[in-house]
């Protein structure tokens, strides 16, 4: 259940963050509450989502290391 949930957050980390760097004005009128914030800033938009891109490329790796950990067992817990 951890693995699948990491492979889920990882993967809409990934998502979420190739969509603002890619199309950052559509990510920006395509997410509900977001034109509440403030003006439409590339800039911005763009850095963020790279920190999602980043999260996203180090979390589905991890979730990996979960499953793999599932499989080996839990030897040496007290």
């Amino acid at each position: 259940m951890r693995t699948t949930l990491a492979l889920l957050t990882g993967a809409f980390l990934l998502g979420n963050g190739g969509f603002m760097l890619v199309a950052s004005a559509a990510w920006y009128a395509a997410v509900p509450g977001v034109a509440d914030t403030g003006p439409f800033n590339p800039h911005f938009v763009r850095d963020i989502g790279a920190a999602y891109l980043a999260s996203g490329v180090v979390g589905c790796p991890a979730a990996a290391g979960l499953a793999g950990g599932a499989r080996r067992g839990r030897q040496g817990q007290v």
